[in-house]
């Protein structure tokens, strides 16, 4: 808590959102997240100097002193357990008797308020962000999306000016609940400011005002922190070859064809046709090497491995000793965002089914192909990315194989051309992220006035 939020600070800004999760998981487990979170904090600080910052996401203390914002650590802001859904319950029937006796009785009703920390903190605010990426639909569990909606309710009723920021709602199919819910709450929102545009599409064909959906673009093409590690010691010391061509393979459990996605061990026909993708390479003597883009939080607070090395590990296991194994390599050490991100750089092509290892690798001018879901509900936000970047001739469907392969073996022949339109692509994408917050501070001004 590094800034003194006295009362010459005119603008208040919450940042509420389901990324909400347990201290150290947005920095350390989901490198995507982590990505997208600095520039946002970054920037934002950069479009309120002087303007207290407020945020339920579970920062370090180094974090939020970095861009002096105030952390909410309260579990009441994160956690998602069956007695949270009394308070919500409570807070609603205090927010009902305040509305009623508001009235009568003026500023004074406020007090009432008090009683909830949501409901004060939503007072103070003079703009609610909303960040929940796309976890505000199908991919949240019921519990988080009902509480999802009480929070985002409760700003709509206390007329809140409400942004989803770097949003990718949706979709909304899972059942009735889910749709009426969705349609009614994003139709009250004021702005949504979505990440890429499949998701701006889908939202108009779904019911939402047109009028209220933004095309901006994710701020993690803005990520700018540089790693002070020794990347060519660290490939040195993963037995990589720094003389020959690398291509990066990222696969999760999303891009496997069955759920869940966190099943582990696979079947090897889970993985089969990414055993063909590094035939392709292994075959012309170029070097691949399997990457995990998620960690793990050691009992000693340490980083190991995430749920993608385990089928990083089970497709190395797969491959033939005819394939030329030599050539296959498996990122055996867990890496910070940044140093992760700073590996990825020096790679000669990528293939993705991570979206902000993409995102990673196209900000930094790298031939990259994107491998949507394997399973429902699809990842739209995939497929806005690669339309984003101008790039759906490198969208994949991994259950696809011949596509899968034609893809890829197009682009790793195309690389360079392809390298020259991501650099060029990648100066109207950047303004787009940047736009998030012009939009963002005019909001802002506009609800003080």
């Amino acid at each position: 808590m590094a800034q003194s939020e006295n009362s010459s600070a005119h603008k208040h800004i919450l940042i509420i959102g389901l990324t909400s999760v347990k201290l150290g998981a947005l920095e350390k487990t989901n490198i995507g997240n982590y990505l997208i979170v600095d520039p946002m904090f970054q920037y934002l600080r950069k479009s309120f100097p002087a303007d207290p910052i407020r945020t339920t996401l579970q920062l370090s203390p180094e974090f939020l002193d970095r861009y002096a914002i105030t952390g909410l650590s309260h579990k009441r802001f994160w956690t998602y357990r069956p007695g949270t859904l009394l308070i919500s319950l409570k807070d609603t029937l205090l927010f009902g008797i305040y509305a009623l006796i508001k009235p009568l009785l003026g500023k004074p009703a406020k007090k009432l308020l008090s009683g909830s920390r949501l409901l004060t903190q939503l007072d103070w605010a003079d703009v609610v962000v909303d960040f929940s990426g796309d976890l505000y639909g199908d991919n949240a569990p019921l519990n988080r999306f009902i509480e999802e909606t009480f929070k985002l309710q409760f700003a709509l009723w206390m007329k809140k000016p409400l942004v989803l920021f770097a949003s990718s709602p949706g979709p909304f199919t899972k059942n009735f609940l889910y749709r009426a819910i969705g349609k009614r709450v994003l139709n009250r929102a004021t702005v949504i400011l979505n990440r890429e545009p499949q998701s701006s599409l889908y939202l108009k064909n779904f019911g939402i005002d047109s009028h209220k959906i933004v095309d901006t673009a994710c701020p993690s093409f803005l990520f700018s922190r540089n790693s002070g590690a020794d990347i060519p010691r660290i490939l040195q010391g993963e037995g990589i070859d720094p003389a020959r061509p690398k291509v990066g393979l990222i696969v999760s459990g999303w891009n496997m064809p069955t759920p869940p996605f966190d099943k582990v061990p696979r079947e090897q026909s889970d993985f089969a046709n990414f055993l063909e993708v590094i035939s392709f390479f292994t075959r012309q003597k170029v070097q691949v090497i399997l990457i995990s883009h998620s960690n793990r939080i050691a009992p000693d607070g340490g980083l190991i491995p995430g749920p993608d090395h385990v089928i990083c590990k089970q497709i190395y296991a797969a491959m033939p000793e005819s394939a030329d194994k030599a050539l296959l390599k498996v990122l055996s050490k867990a890496y910070d965002p940044e140093t992760m991100r700073g590996i990825l750089a020096g790679l000669d092509f990528l293939v993705s089914g991570r979206l902000h290892a993409a995102i990673s690798g196209l900000s930094q001018g790298v031939p990259t192909v994107i491998v949507d879901y394997g399973f429902p509900p699809k990842g739209h936000k995939l497929l806005g990315i690669a339309r984003l970047m101008g790039i759906t001739d490198l969208f994949c469907d991994p259950n696809d194989k011949e596509k899968l392969l034609a893809v890829i073996s197009g682009a790793w022949q195309e690389r360079a051309a392809i390298r020259q339109r991501i650099e060029q692509n990648l100066v109207g994408v950047k303004k787009k992220a940047e736009l998030n917050f012009t939009l963002l501070r005019e909001l802002a001004e506009k609800s003080v006035e």
